[in-house]
């Protein structure tokens, strides 16, 4: 009975520092609400003899709907997003994908700090180099250092 005590709190506790959604919802973090657009896996992005790439393992690309619900412009930045396996494996950005999305003219492609201004949307796709065979996993979205938010948590699966 004390150890079921000591989980559920260890369980309020973690949700105190963390919101969560499942795919297709939103979630929100510091006034700006994330949407998961969409996911795509895929080998290559573009052309890897023009400036693409071939991924070593999958690329897994995530597009984000952003509004910013605050009276002031927020600084976001998606390339600090991680993605994290069933098993407790952290995957970073690739910059590598994100560098070859960019060269396609994805105009969505992730850039280090973007401006989202209040109530206009904008859309931000990440790139994240996975093994193959993984399909299931969580996109960490982290609140600012100085803020004291709360991160966002957004399962996917493809």
């Amino acid at each position: 009975m004390r150890t079921l005590r000591w989980a559920l709190l260890a369980l309020i506790v973690a949700s105190l520092h963390t919101t969560s959604a499942m795919a297709d919802q939103s979630v929100e973090v510091n006034g700006v609400v994330y949407t998961l657009s969409h996911v795509r896996a895929t080998h290559t992005i573009g052309d890897p003899a023009m400036g693409g790439s071939r991924a070593n393992g999958v690329y897994v690309i995530i597009s984000l709907a952003m509004v910013n619900n605050t009276h002031r412009t927020r600084t976001v930045n998606p390339t600090v997003c991680t993605l994290t396996d069933g098993g407790g494996t952290v995957y970073q950005t690739s910059d590598t994908g994100d560098a070859a999305l960019a060269m396609t003219g994805d105009k969505n492609a992730s850039w280090l700090d973007s401006q989202v201004q209040p109530g206009v949307p904008r859309t931000s796709d990440i790139v994240f180099e996975v093994p193959s065979g993984k399909r299931s996993f969580t996109l960490t979205i982290p609140a600012s250092l100085l803020s004291f938010g709360r991160s966002g948590k957004i399962a996917i699966s493809f």
